[in-house]
């Protein structure tokens, strides 16, 4: 009698489950969307040139931010590939041209399974042509152009602190 009532029992188990009686708890979707939510020019001090600083939410996450270093190109259509790229750096022709404005959502960059010879993250080759933005170690990457046609364009953030929401 004892192996019948432990196989109703099971029955009824199994049944609640899958009629949803048992409320599991889910986990929330990940966050998908970097938002540059302010921009701030902090004036030069001393011997500190001038920065911008940055806030971006990310999920739950709120990240303070300085602009670091970012490469631009101007090479045209039949140009070899690599030519024409411009290197900038907080100290030296900052250039900002590419950071979207404050509001707009910037998408999470697909990172690939494999890392570089250093065993750091790669951003992968992106479904979409759209701008994207990734986390690497203590920087945020953010790429306006992941699949071209203007390959090899970003921008760098130092991530100076990070904060829950």
């Amino acid at each position: 009698m004892k192996t019948a009532s432990y196989a109703i029992v099971a029955v009824l188990v199994v049944a609640a489950f899958g009629a949803g009686i048992f409320v599991t708890r889910q986990r929330p979707a990940p966050a998908t969307q970097y938002v540059i939510n302010t921009h701030t020019v902090i004036p030069a001090s001393g011997i500190e040139p001038p920065a911008d600083e940055y806030i971006i939410s990310y999920g739950t996450e709120i990240l303070k931010v300085r602009y670091s270093q970012s490469q631009t190109s101007s090479a045209k259509n039949g140009d070899a590939l690599g030519s024409g790229l411009h290197w900038h750096t907080r100290d030296h022709i900052p250039d900002l041209s590419q950071v979207p404005p404050a509001g707009v959502p910037i998408r999470a960059c697909l990172m690939d399974e494999a890392r570089d010879k250093n065993g750091g993250l790669v951003i992968a080759h992106q479904p979409t042509p759209e701008p994207c933005m990734a986390r690497i170690g203590n920087s945020l990457q953010y790429e306006p152009s992941p699949n071209g046609p203007a390959l090899f364009t970003f921008v760098s953030f130092d991530i100076l602190s990070e904060t829950a929401q």
